[in-house]
C-alpha cells in the first residue's frame, strides 16, 4: 500500500507494480482515481488514511506499506497498525519533528520492519530516475500537470501546498 498520492507517491506505486508487486493499494484524501491506474494502483481508497486503517480486513493487510505523506506522526503511526504481521513500512519524506512516536508494542508483536531513507547521491539518483522514465515514457503526460513561467514562481508554490484532484507535479520553468 502507499499512503499519499502525491507526484511521489504514485511514483512509488507504479516502481512497487513494476517490481511485482501483486497488488498496490493506494490511499489518498484527494481524489486520485483518474490517474491512480495509470501508475499501478489496483484498488484506490479516497479516505483519510486513519478510516482506511479502521476499514481494514485483519486478514487482508499489505505487507508493505510506503508513507509517502510525510510531515505527519500521525500517519507513521497508522501505516504501524495497518501494516501485516512480519511486514515493514518505509516512511519517506521530510520530518516536520525531530521525534516521532513509535508503537512498540505493534512493533515488537508484529515482527514488523521500520525504514526511512533519503538521497544522498543526488547524481546517481537523477541518473536512475532519467533511465526509468525512458523505460516509461507513458508517465510523463499524467505526471505533470502545471508548468509555471519563473516570474509565476509563487503562483506555482501556492498550488503546490494545495492538493487537488487532476493535480500532481508543479514545474517551474526557467
Amino acid at each position: 500500500a502507499v499512503l499519499g498520492l502525491g507526484p511521489i507517491g504514485l511514483l512509488f506505486a507504479h516502481v512497487l507494480k513494476t517490481c511485482g508487486a501483486a497488488e498496490v493499494i493506494g490511499v489518498d484524501r484527494v481524489d486520485r482515481s483518474d490517474v491512480a491506474k495509470s501508475f499501478g494502483v489496483s484498488a484506490f481508497a479516497h479516505s483519510s488514511v486513519d478510516r482506511w486503517v479502521m476499514s481494514l480486513d485483519p486478514l487482508a493487510r499489505p505487507n508493505v506499506i510506503v508513507e509517502a505523506i510525510g510531515h505527519q506522526i500521525t500517519t507513521l503511526t497508522a501505516a504501524i497498525t495497518a501494516v501485516a504481521p512480519m511486514g515493514e513500512v518505509y516512511y519517506f519524506g521530510v520530518p516536520d519533528d525531530d521525534v516521532y512516536p513509535i508503537p512498540m508494542n505493534d512493533m515488537l508483536r508484529k515482527d514488523l520492519t521500520l525504514r526511512s531513507g533519503t538521497t544522498w547521491d543526488r547524481r546517481n539518483s537523477l541518473i536512475q530516475a532519467s533511465d526509468y522514465l525512458r523505460r516509461y515514457p507513458e508517465l510523463m503526460e499524467p505526471y505533470v500537470t502545471h508548468v509555471f513561467p519563473v516570474d509565476e514562481v509563487q503562483q506555482a508554490f501556492e498550488a503546490g501546498v494545495r492538493p487537488a484532484p487532476g493535480q500532481l507535479k508543479i514545474v517551474v520553468e526557467v
